[in-house]
């Protein structure tokens, strides 16, 4: 049954009020669904202000694929500001622990303040009642146990120290 063909005009005026507030609710049920397996859906919804483009269509198809194990190694090459630390160091993690909270996952970037920052930011959203919307078995999964002790999914931040030199040298 399609809800948006339904005539409610003779229903009295609390009714339908009812009634549309459930369509909204069913819409909105619809779309969180929709982000638990497709990344994209995910973005939209924890990130109402995101302006889609054609490359970001084409790096979550690439996620996508990621996350169901089409492919197991991606490597995104994009100009700066083309949201690809957004996606993949902030965005991706915070998908792939919701759709499996048992994840562990490394971050690796070249300064610690900035693994240490993407790491947090996911934190945030991981924690946030948008996320609990689409998510709403992961407070289940990971309650208090013992002594209070929260488990969550591994997520590790780090810093690598290695630099390219100039004359093509790993220096440490």
């Amino acid at each position: 049954m399609n809800l948006n063909t339904v005539d409610i005009s003779k229903l009295p005026a609390d009714v339908r009020k009812q009634f549309l507030q459930l369509q909204v609710m069913y819409a909105e049920k619809r779309i969180q669904n929709k982000a638990k397996d497709d990344f994209l859906s995910f973005v939209k919804c924890v990130w109402p202000e995101f302006i889609e483009g054609a490359h970001h269509r084409h790096v979550a198809k690439k996620f996508n694929d990621l996350a169901n194990g089409k492919i197991k190694r991606l490597i995104i090459n994009m100009p700066p500001r083309h949201t690809k630390s957004e996606f993949a160091s902030y965005l991706l993690p915070s998908w792939m622990v919701g759709r499996n909270p048992k994840l562990k996952i490394i971050q690796v970037t070249h300064t610690g303040e900035l693994a240490i920052r993407f790491g947090r930011k996911a934190k945030n959203l991981i924690d946030s009642p948008e996320y609990h919307k689409i998510f709403q078995d992961y407070k289940k999964i990971h309650k208090p146990l013992g002594g209070g002790k929260q488990h969550k999914a591994a997520s590790i931040s780090l810093q690598v120290s290695a630099v390219l030199s100039p004359d093509g040298v790993l220096t440490y």
